[in-house]
């Protein structure tokens, strides 16, 4: 349970930050700004995600262990914090009508869903940690690192794509958001691999061990760890 909390925590954040990361040039790519009004919503719901996709991946040792009755309790607080975050972001619109909050409608509610999904998932994790005897440190130090390590290369990859595209003078339109998704991909993908080889190797090492024969094979190799 402790090394698919660890490793979850680790490479979980690498896929949901990466979807913030990519969306605003995404976004004008495929819908060309109609939805550019959700990229600050689609924040939250990462943060939101990223907590809530570990406890999921918690619930299959759980079952494995014929702990059925927690199982069931995940699953009920998952709709606990979807269901609460919805009514929460609902309760707040008058206020976005006053002008009192300056946020979209759209931003109010998937930041309140966001909040509500983080909560539960943070309540789940805790109760994994100290109904298996993790340690406490360590459970907190997971909690935070695997987040922040991939939220700040995603903010970076982000700054690097966008400042290669307006160094190069390309105009607006299709062809420099995929140029600036592209650019932002390649340097995400970089800079978090570097930053998990070198930073998170005890975690990576005991993830890839974890792994089926052929995965753990291409694993070592993209992160050089024979």
């Amino acid at each position: 349970m402790g090394r698919v909390f660890s490793g979850a925590m680790l490479f979980v954040p690498v896929t949901t930050m990466a979807a913030a990361s990519f969306f605003p040039a995404g976004e004008r790519l495929i819908w060309g700004g109609k939805w550019a009004s959700a990229t600050t919503g689609l924040y939250f719901l990462c943060v939101g995600a990223t907590y809530a996709t570990v406890a999921a991946l918690l619930l299959g040792p759980l079952l494995g262990l014929q702990r059925f009755r927690a199982a069931t309790a995940f699953e009920a607080l998952k709709l606990v914090g979807t269901i609460g975050g919805a009514l929460l972001g609902a309760a707040l619109l008058p206020t976005v009508a006053r002008g009192a909050v300056a946020a979209t409608p759209m931003t109010v509610i998937s930041a309140a869903v966001g909040f509500g999904i983080t909560v539960t998932s943070l309540a789940q994790l805790f109760w994994i940690a100290r109904r298996f005897d993790l340690p406490r440190t360590e459970t907190i130090r997971n909690l935070l690192y695997g987040p922040a390590l991939a939220g700040l290369t995603a903010v970076a990859a982000q700054s690097i794509g966008t400042s290669i595209v307006q160094s190069a003078g390309i105009g607006g339109g299709r062809l420099a958001a995929a140029i600036e998704l592209t650019s932002i991909a390649v340097t995400y993908l970089l800079l978090i691999t570097l930053a998990i080889r070198f930073t998170a190797e005890g975690t990576l090492r005991e993830t890839v061990l974890a792994l089926p024969p052929r995965a753990r094979q291409v694993a070592e190799r993209l992160f050089q760890l024979a």
